[in-house]
């Protein structure tokens, strides 16, 4: 897997729109059901959904970085989604950065999968942002795709 987080020039955009996914809780994981009108639009808001799970806090969409993923993974939209979702948390690992606003350039499904994305978000602050779970990975555990009007995504986090 071939990975790269750049960051870009600071920024504050806002979104207005309502947020596009549901959290679901048990006790040993969670789920999130995320929707949208194309797929890169359900990839934004299951990253969206993601971070919700992580923490309650107000991430500011401040600074701008770049994202860029080709995994040889398959081309399904499922094998995308587990990467793009475990992309994000590895960044969130490595570079303490909370995201919070994404926009998804290029989704690719030939050989392999191929994402381009920008997305915004704020440095880790312990004194600002309090995380109630910490997710290890996307799974592939029930993990369903499909188009039906929407695209429409159920993702278990392992926690």
């Amino acid at each position: 897997m071939k990975s790269n987080i750049k960051e870009g020039t600071a920024i504050y955009i806002k979104n207005f729109m309502k947020p596009k996914y549901r959290i679901i809780e048990n006790l040993s994981d969670v789920a999130v059901e995320a929707w949208g009108n194309s797929p890169e639009e359900l990839f934004a808001y299951m990253g969206q959904g993601m971070f919700a799970v992580m923490t309650d806090s107000r991430i500011l969409a401040r600074d701008s970085y770049k994202i860029s993923i080709r995994e040889d993974c398959g081309s399904s939209y499922e094998e995308a989604m587990v990467a793009w979702c475990n992309e994000l948390i590895y960044q969130f690992e490595t570079s303490k950065v909370l995201f919070s606003r994404f926009n998804i350039n290029k989704l690719a499904l030939q050989k392999n999968t191929q994402i381009e994305a920008e997305v915004w978000g704020e440095p880790f602050d312990q004194n600002k942002h309090e995380i109630k779970v910490a997710i290890k990975a996307a799974t592939y555990h029930q993990l369903k795709i499909e188009q039906n009007g929407q695209w429409r995504c159920q993702l278990i986090f392992d926690i």
